[in-house]
């Protein structure tokens, strides 16, 4: 049996992190390899290159930046070659390559050409591709299959994301074949659950949690959400040219939802959709007229929320910890809209 992988649940994902170690543990303990087409690795180890360069160059502008006000110590910065190289190595260590053959392309293509899903619209035929790698292999093996995308656009169908109709003709017949959207859907079906409740005090207890979630909405300080920041902290759209900000630590205020599972090795991992508020400094460098007019200081707030992986270690109660997904982050304008006055924080 395999639990087979498309290229973007790879995407930004550690080896090192729990969501990957729980997929592991689960996979081990029903015998399910980890497969993935050759076509999707590269793919992912593509984006894994642009990732790293990207983080390299955000790098490299804050020492820029950082040394127009003090000495800045030496800091050498990773080579996304190397870096990629080394991630697609140790990926390749933990799943099984299924192996593109020029059949596949070939038929890819037509796809494309005759929109077959999952190509569409004229185009998709990397998808098409990495579809029959994995519908050819599950029909030769004979035994049951998992298959995970988030891709549910190419590969399901309204109103739900399943796993499109003509896709299901082509695996129908034989063992089940389940489609899901993300590696924490898995769990339900493969792991046992379980009912030890993490509450937002425990949470708070995790070292260096904190700490993650500012870097990953300091991370999030586009032209964007800065604009409305300004907008927000200055009562006004102002035509700014230029404007600092520094994200105070945020506050976890909120378990909006969680599921806890037993895994095989015997410890707790919990899947969580946590709710933060962070006030944010904001200082404007320009234009002139705007600064000697007074507008130079003010202060905003955002509001996210995020996917946290946590695992609790039933004989010594320690905890650990993985962000997860795609963070959505937005612009308080009013914190009492988010939480109420005369309401103290979620402590269970």
């Amino acid at each position: 049996m395999a639990i087979y992988l498309d290229a973007e649940v790879l995407y930004g994902l550690s080896l090192r992190s729990l969501e990957w170690s729980s997929l592991g543990a689960v996979a081990q303990s029903h015998r399910l390899d980890l497969a993935i087409p050759e076509l999707a690795l590269k793919e992912a180890a593509t984006n894994w290159h642009t990732q790293v360069a990207s983080k390299a160059a955000d790098i490299r502008r804050a020492i820029d930046k950082a040394g127009g006000f003090f000495e800045v110590p030496a800091l050498r910065l990773p080579d996304p070659d190397s870096v990629a190289d080394k991630w697609l190595r140790e990926v390749q260590l933990a799943v099984r390559v299924i192996p593109s053959v020029p059949e596949h392309a070939s038929d890819a293509l037509d796809r494309e050409l005759n929109r077959i899903p999952p190509a569409r619209e004229g185009r998709g035929a990397r998808d098409a591709a990495i579809w029959l790698a994995i519908r050819d292999d599950f029909l030769s093996r004979r035994e049951a299959g998992y298959f995970v995308s988030g891709n549910h656009k190419d590969f399901g169908e309204p109103p739900n994301g399943e796993l499109h109709s003509v896709l299901r003709a082509e695996v129908a017949g034989g063992q089940p074949f389940t489609y899901v959207h993300e590696i924490s859907a898995l769990l339900p079906l493969l792991a046992q659950e379980g009912d030890g409740a993490f509450t937002v005090r425990e949470l708070e207890g995790l070292p260096h949690l904190k700490e993650a979630m500012r870097s990953r909405l300091d991370a999030a300080m586009g032209f964007e959400i800065t604009d409305r920041l300004v907008r927000s902290a200055f009562a006004a759209p102002l035509p700014w040219s230029g404007a600092r900000t520094s994200v105070a630590e945020p506050t976890l205020w909120k378990i909006g939802h969680q599921a806890v599972y037993h895994l095989p090795t015997g410890q707790e991992v919990a899947v969580l959709r946590t709710s933060w508020m962070a006030f944010v400094d904001i200082g404007l460098t320009g234009p002139r007229h705007l600064l000697e007019a007074g507008f130079q200081e003010g202060q905003g707030s955002l509001i996210a929320e995020a996917d946290l992986w946590v695992r609790r270690d039933p004989q010594t109660s320690a905890l650990d910890f993985t962000f997860s997904g795609v963070d959505k982050i937005d612009v308080a304008v009013n914190i009492a809209d988010v939480i109420p006055p005369n309401r103290e924080l979620e402590r269970s």
